[in-house]
C-alpha cells in the first residue's frame, strides 16, 4: 500500500538521494558534466531546504507502507510556484505501479488551489516524456539544453 503527502523537512536527506539515485540510473547517460553537476546542486538537501523554506518549491512523497516497521519514501516531487514540476522521481523498484501518477495527481492538486493558476508545466528529459504525455501534457517547444540539463518543455492546461 502507497500514500503520497508532502515531505517533512527530516525527510529530505533521504529525498536527496532518492532523487540522485534514480536520476543516475535512468536519466543521466548524455548529460555532460556541466549537467550533472548543475542538476546534483539543486537536488542538494541545503538546496532542496532553501527553495522550500518559503514554499517556492513543495516537496511530495510516495510511501510505501509494506512490512516495516517504517514507511519507505519510494517517490519524490516537486513543484515550483504551484505550477511547474521540477523533480518527479520513483525508485525503479516501484516503477509500473501507479506511483507516478500518484504524486503528479497530488501536485496536480496543488496546482489548482491558485484560481491565478490555469495550466501546469515541465521540462521533461528524454526518459520521462513519455509519463507526462500519458498525463495528458503536451509539447510546448523542442528539445532543449541548458546548463547542461537535456530537457523537452511540455504544458497541460488545468481543469
Amino acid at each position: 500500500m502507497f500514500y503520497v503527502r508532502r515531505l517533512f523537512d527530516n525527510e529530505i536527506e533521504e529525498a536527496s538521494r532518492l532523487i540522485w539515485l534514480t536520476f543516475y540510473k535512468f536519466e543521466s547517460k548524455g548529460y555532460s558534466e556541466e549537467g550533472l553537476v548543475n542538476f546534483r546542486n539543486f537536488i542538494e538537501p541545503v538546496s532542496l531546504r532553501m527553495n522550500s523554506f518559503d514554499g517556492y518549491v513543495v516537496l511530495f512523497g510516495a510511501f510505501d507502507q509494506g512490512d516495516r516497521s517504517k514507511d519507505r519514501l519510494v517517490g519524490v516531487s516537486g513543484v515550483r510556484e504551484k505550477s511547474h514540476i521540477c523533480l518527479n522521481f520513483v525508485d525503479g523498484e516501484y516503477h509500473r505501479h501507479g506511483i507516478g501518477r500518484e504524486l503528479f495527481n497530488e501536485m496536480y492538486e496543488f496546482a489548482k488551489t491558485d484560481a491565478n493558476i490555469n495550466e501546469m508545466t515541465v521540462n521533461s528529459s528524454d526518459y520521462g516524456m513519455a509519463f507526462y504525455e500519458a498525463m495528458g501534457f503536451e509539447k510546448a517547444g523542442e528539445r532543449m539544453v541548458r546548463d547542461g540539463i537535456v530537457y523537452t518543455p511540455y504544458r497541460l492546461g488545468l481543469k
